[in-house]
């Protein structure tokens, strides 16, 4: 069984703010794609601990680039090479599953 949840949160939080440097987070997804692309590719690698995961949600909602979906109750990454690694799902992750490393 597949659960998807989409994102409900706006753009431009401020721990994206903070961690983007270009101010992508703060323009439009077409926008973004491009400034990120014209500054460099940047990798992440994200773990999500499935025993941690509590299924909550919160990483999908504050994903300013959709990169979690919920999969059978757990946090999936099913668009890693979207993540920007402004780490705001780390923040808002209480069960502390979430671990992001640059490539």
């Amino acid at each position: 069984m597949n659960i998807s949840a989409t994102r409900a949160r706006p753009f431009g939080s401020e721990a994206c703010n903070h961690r983007c440097a270009s101010g992508a987070a703060n323009q439009p997804r077409e926008t973004r794609a491009s400034q990120i692309i014209l500054e460099g590719t940047m990798g992440y690698t994200i773990t999500v601990d499935h025993d941690k995961c509590t299924g909550d949600g919160e990483c999908v909602d504050v994903c300013p680039v959709e990169v979690y979906e919920l999969q059978d109750g757990k946090a999936v990454a099913v668009n890693e090479e979207e993540c920007l690694g402004c780490e705001s799902c780390v923040e808002v992750c209480e069960a502390d599953a979430i671990t992001i490393e640059e490539n």
